[in-house]
């Protein structure tokens, strides 16, 4: 039987956490900027137009944000005719982005006090669930990451908030987990962009020549004094659309050159949760 296993304390910080996809999260003066590619790549192929990005009730000005992987059909796409379109149009049996969702929005409380170690537990749970359920299930032979983001924005205090669990998905025999990204941003903080997913691939083969290439203006003017940023307090929300939109595009072109190890690609999409209703 799968085991559960928990890593215990928070490893706040922003090194890359989980691959499969890119999702680049910037705070303005108005609000949280949330901008994410679409791609899912499979064994042999990839499929664009896939959400990241799972929707909140409750609380207000929140979502959930998901990269690396997300759950198990109960047929696994590689093996049907039309991958895409199973992707597309059957819902996973296990999804941990709405199994965070539903933890979420069951505790009430504001995505600062969500206890990111008992999030991790509870999609753990339902994955050893699923699990025990399809024994015929062959795992992979390495460990699988996921890493399940919440961003929320405080109106009042103005402060954006980005926090994470992640889970192994399975390490050997065991399902382990723990809390991620622990990040919060003030009007005097730096903007500094978050990245999740394939931050990695990012920081070692895009932003080295990022303004080299074709990003608007005000995204060269974002980056200009990289790897410093302007204050929160002078980043306006369309400057935060265009730096992370231009970031994700300039990725997704790197990926024809320099190939990503889950792919980075399909049509952008981007929330913002805002100050402003």
């Amino acid at each position: 039987m799968p085991q559960c296993c928990s890593d215990g304390c928070s490893s706040k910080g922003r090194r890359p956490i989980s691959e499969g996809t890119l999702i680049v999260l910037i705070a303005s003066n108005d609000g949280l900027v949330v901008a994410s590619d679409s791609r899912l790549t499979l064994d042999h192929t990839f499929c664009d137009g896939v959400s990241k990005f799972v929707e909140l009730r409750s609380p207000n000005d929140s979502l959930v944000f998901t990269t690396g992987r997300r759950g198990f059909w109960s047929r696994d796409p590689n093996t049907v005719a039309d991958p895409c379109l199973h992707v597309h149009n059957v819902c996973r049996e296990v999804d941990f982005g709405e199994a965070a969702r539903d933890f979420i929005e069951a505790a009430s409380a504001d995505i600062a006090e969500i206890d990111l170690v008992a999030l991790g537990h509870h999609c753990a749970t339902a994955a050893i669930g699923y699990l025990e359920r399809n024994r015929r299930l062959l795992l992979p032979p390495t460990p699988h990451m996921s890493e399940l983001g919440l961003a929320s924005y405080d109106r009042d205090k103005r402060v954006a908030i980005i926090r994470s669990a992640v889970l192994s998905v399975p390490a050997i025999d065991r399902i382990g987990w723990r809390a991620g990204l622990d990040e919060r941003f003030g009007l005097d903080d730096a903007a500094e962009p978050v990245i999740a997913g394939e931050g990695e691939y990012v920081r070692r083969h895009v932003l080295p020549g990022f303004l080299a290439g074709t990003p608007r203006n005000s995204t060269k003017a974002f980056f200009q004094s990289y790897p410093r940023f302007p204050p929160v307090r002078d980043t306006s929300r369309q400057t935060a659309i265009d730096a992370a939109t231009d970031l994700i595009e300039a990725a997704s072109r790197m990926t024809s050159t320099v190939p990503a190890s889950s792919g980075i690609g399909g049509p952008i999409a981007v929330r913002v949760l805002s100050a402003i209703s």
